[in-house]
């Protein structure tokens, strides 16, 4: 037991040095902790950014086949405008002819032919 105080004293630089580490790694620790209370916000920011995108990805696949369902309306409409743009046209330029004829008191002959010149 006399010893024990001089063993005591030795160990008292390594105790104070490793006191000055402890009170290091304890000031590490706060900053450790900090920078991941940062990533994890930097995290939940991220997770906010890519559900915005994946919401604004949604809408535009919505928008595209509504606007493919329109456009296929509209391809179907003008087919059917071009259709009947051609019939009339069609019924102008006959229409004329078969007045004419009847007019003039002429009909064509019976093979398929002009009628006949009456002079």
């Amino acid at each position: 037991m006399e010893d024990l105080p001089g063993q005591l004293r030795s160990l008292q630089a390594p105790l104070r040095s490793l006191q000055a580490s402890m009170e290091s790694f304890s000031g590490l620790a706060v900053d450790v902790g900090e920078e991941v209370r940062g990533i994890q916000a930097s995290l939940r920011a991220a997770e906010a950014v890519y559900d915005s995108i994946e919401e604004a990805t949604a809408e535009a696949a919505t928008i595209v086949a509504d606007t493919e369902g329109a456009l296929d309306t509209q391809r179907v409409l003008a087919s059917v405008a071009v259709v009947l743009a051609t019939f009339v046209l069609a019924t102008l330029q006959v229409v004329p002819a078969i007045i004419g004829r009847r007019l003039l008191g002429r009909e064509p002959d019976g093979d398929g032919g002009p009628p006949p010149v009456l002079a």
